[in-house]
């Protein structure tokens, strides 16, 4: 069965202006933050979330290891953000159409967070905790492994995304991945999050210091 969950936009200032390195008393700090409510104004009121995730017994991924159970999870965000990045880049406003596109991307890293913390939730009812996260293309799975993970869940509810020939989802600010289960007494550490995680080649890793 799929579980479908309403989530919030969940917007960091703090978290997201250390995320991008602007240190306070800078002249980028004093832009930024100047628009910082505003942008933070359209991302509430611009995007839409759909928030899914399906617990299996077996899954046949390559490169997924071996668990207890699996969580195939999928996050994403509807709405024009990209556009209006784009569009507000393309007529000078640079550092609004870049805070509006990283603004968005922190939030759905942390939409993302919150359905992991209600997953994890539910499997400490079971006995369970979760333990490794794949995403395909991260190195361990490959990229193509997104299509009979997404498709798994379109055949239970409906989902407004769609993968081109490359195996890249649209819409941009989606994302799609894995979670092992392990009994409790097994795991070893909570999951990372995904924006911080320590695997190097993982398209969604973001630096920090």
């Amino acid at each position: 069965m799929v579980n479908i969950l309403k989530l919030r936009t969940i917007i960091n200032k703090d978290r997201t202006l250390k995320r991008l390195h602007i240190k306070e008393a800078t002249e980028v700090f004093k832009s930024a933050d100047s628009i910082f409510e505003e942008v933070s104004r359209i991302i509430r009121n611009s995007l839409q979330w759909t928030a899914v995730y399906k617990v299996v017994d077996s899954l046949d991924i390559k490169g997924v290891k071996k668990h207890e159970k699996y969580v195939v999870c999928f996050v994403s965000a509807k709405g024009a953000v990209a556009e209006m990045s784009h569009n507000l880049m393309s007529s000078g406003q640079y550092m609004k159409g870049f805070l509006l596109h990283e603004v968005a991307l922190d939030a759905m890293f942390a939409a993302s967070n919150e359905m992991n913390k209600i997953i994890k939730s539910e499997a400490s009812k079971l006995g369970l905790e979760l333990s490794k996260r794949y995403a395909p293309g991260d190195g361990e799975v490959y990229l193509d492994s997104q299509r009979p993970l997404l498709d798994m869940l379109k055949m239970e509810t409906e989902i407004c995304a769609r993968l081109n020939e490359k195996n890249i989802i649209t819409p941009e600010s989606s994302l799609l991945y894995i979670l092992g289960m392990e009994k409790s007494t097994e795991c070893k550490k909570d999951v990372e999050e995904c924006a911080y995680c320590s695997n190097d080649n993982c398209q969604y890793r973001r630096v920090h210091n």
